[in-house]
């Protein structure tokens, strides 16, 4: 939730980690020998920053080393962070470390949770009691991180718990690891939202038409309902609309009852190990849903599904206000489910080939619980995450790019636009082809210079007769030069 993405997270590797870990496997153990060897050890470090972090009776985070120092780190530097661990007793399966980065406000914007060669090859839960443990970490901050600091803070997980710290200073047992300054200038509060987009950054728009049948919820997309439904253009980099990995595309409809929405993505290594709902999906691959439905900037939804069917969904009154996650307690009362095509979750010995996710959100998820009407306009966007193979950091890509290091920029959602049910002939596209961009077929605009295509489009005169009564509509409903419409500005991180 809230996740900013970096221009680059470099992570060290060891040769063999691109093998991938299963255990009892005889490349599993390999790598395991390999990052031990040269990652732990049994003599006591000396790191250049002492700290005296207890995570109950179990490890010790002694310190860290960082390069280049503190002082001498500026935008685009990248920094090198060196975590000394000490084990006093092994940790029970399935534990893994986290870290978060926060900028300087305190807010976290990046999960590194699983870089690393330590994290990648020697996971927590296979440490030994009496080790010392070198975990390697880097990462390079931009200027699209705008903020003058950055603070990493770690941890152990599993699931939805964490290992308690009874010495050292933490929140919510995330343990304080460093805080340094970027050499960023800090934008001021709300520059983000109410900047002009970069030349090409039109809002994507997306025609979800009345369903003509009841839709099951059986993570089939290819059932006769959907064959109705108008897909988005490939999903793009979310800081620069440019296209990106991993391939994935939306399809919606809507009827008396619910709004749906189809995810399809293309993915060689699923990894996703929730169990329990509301676990912190957004943290390895997950698709997600942020919905406001009015565009006045409040009480909007985030909804996510990971490829192994678990649910998170909470509210925001306003921004990221509450504090993520925000309203643990909402219920949207959504209905998914799965189809994993090919390979097995969580086994990063074969090849996935990727996964559809259709949702059933009802109406009474909103905040009014109104029924959308032929003509009307919501707001939304959709992300998918993505832990890619051989690791590299997590990565993600969206429908409309952000522009800016974090999902809750309401200004840039793009449009959903409701319509009755028609076959999909009868609307005409005015160049054919689909390609990826910050576009989406079945968009009602014209691309921007640079705007990566889109996909099929209306022309002006190309509107079935069925939808000239809303045309009008439409282009009112138009943002003003340099997007945003009369969202422009609401999206304050």
């Amino acid at each position: 939730m809230g996740r900013a993405l970096i221009t680059s997270v470099a992570v060290l590797f060891v040769a063999m980690t691109a093998a991938g870990c299963v255990e009892n496997s005889p490349s599993s153990a390999a790598n395991e020998d390999q990052v031990r060897r040269q990652f732990v050890s049994k003599t006591a470090p000396s790191p250049q920053h002492r700290l005296d972090v207890r995570f109950e009776d179990k490890v010790r985070l002694l310190g860290y080393d960082i390069e280049p120092p503190e002082d001498r780190i500026r935008a685009g530097t990248r920094v090198t962070v060196t975590w000394y661990w000490q084990v006093d007793r092994p940790l029970e399966s399935g534990w893994l470390q986290f870290t978060h980065v926060e900028d300087a406000s305190g807010t976290p914007r990046i999960n590194l949770d699983g870089e690393g060669p330590v994290r990648q090859g020697y996971p927590p839960d296979r440490w030994r009691r009496g080790e010392y443990i070198k975990d390697v970490q880097t990462i390079t901050l931009d200027d699209s991180w705008g903020s003058p600091g950055a603070t990493l803070r770690l941890g152990f997980w599993r699931e939805s718990h964490r290992i308690r710290v009874v010495r050292g200073q933490h929140q919510d047992n995330r343990a304080l690891g460093v805080t340094f300054r970027t050499g960023i200038t800090p934008r001021p509060p709300g520059a983000a939202e109410k900047a002009t987009p970069a030349p090409g950054a039109a809002l994507p728009s997306l025609v979800v038409r009345r369903a003509s049948g009841p839709i099951e919820i059986d993570g089939q997309l290819e059932d006769a309902p959907w064959r109705e439904s108008r897909t988005t253009a490939r999903f793009v980099n979310t800081m620069n609309g440019s296209p990106a990995q991993p391939n994935a595309q939306v399809v919606a409809l809507w009827d008396d009852e619910n709004l749906y929405i189809g995810f399809k993505v293309e993915d060689e290594n699923l990894k996703s190990t929730f169990t329990t709902r509301d676990a912190n999906l957004w943290e390895q691959d997950a698709v997600e849903i942020m919905i406001d439905h009015d565009g006045d900037g409040a009480n909007y939804v985030e909804l996510q599904v990971s490829p192994a069917g678990v649910i998170f969904d909470t509210r925001f009154d306003r921004p990221r206000e509450p504090a993520a996650p925000g309203h643990r307690d909402y219920d949207s009362g959504l209905r998914a489910a799965v189809n994993r095509r090919g390979g097995t979750l969580n086994d990063d010995s074969d090849t996935d080939r990727g996964y559809d996710v259709e949702i059933a959100i009802p109406w009474r998820a909103f905040s009014d619980g109104a029924t959308p009407r032929p003509g009307q306009t919501w707001r939304a966007n959709f992300f998918v995450m993505d832990i890619p193979r051989g690791g590299g950091g997590q990565r993600a890509v969206g429908w409309s790019a952000p522009r800016v290091g974090d999902f809750h920029t309401l200004a840039r959602f793009g449009r959903l636009l409701f319509t009755g049910a028609m076959p999909p002939a009868a609307i005409p596209s005015a160049g054919g082809a689909t390609t990826a961009g910050d576009g989406d077929g079945g968009a009602l605009r014209t691309p921007a210079a640079g705007d990566g295509g889109g996909a099929a489009r209306l022309a002006p005169g190309a509107l079935p007769r069925s939808l000239k009564l809303v045309r009008p509509l439409i282009e009112r409903r138009q943002p003003p030069a340099g997007g945003g419409g009369a969202r422009s500005g609401a999206g304050t991180p």
